[in-house]
């Protein structure tokens, strides 16, 4: 039986770490350019929770990451509010998608 040196297992740890490194970040790229199938209902609000969902988040989360309060998420999902398009464009880049901004809105 061969006897193990210290430097042959720090270079086996070492090869193991890199190795879950570089699936991790492979995941993380594919999870970042899934393909969001389009809202059924086309409107603003849906393609907002179409993506929120999408991402796995709540709206309390969803409005602490792009810096609105619970009620503003719950009011644009609800199409009862319009987002700025500052806050669109803000959207589709933390987000890596694109919102239909031609999504009609309900009245």
């Amino acid at each position: 039986m061969e006897r193990l040196t210290l430097s042959t297992i720090i270079f086996t740890a070492v090869v193991a770490f890199l190795a879950i490194q570089k699936e991790q970040q492979t995941e993380k790229q594919q999870a970042q350019t899934q393909v969001i199938a389009p809202s059924k209902t086309n409107t603003i609000g849906s393609e907002f929770q179409r993506i929120r969902i999408a991402n796995q988040l709540s709206m309390a989360e969803m409005a602490t990451k792009i810096g609105l309060s619970e009620s503003n998420i719950v009011s644009i999902e609800a199409d009862r509010a319009v987002p700025s398009r500052e806050l669109l464009f803000k959207f589709e880049d933390m987000f890596h998608c694109a919102i239909n901004m031609d999504a009609s809105i309900k009245p």
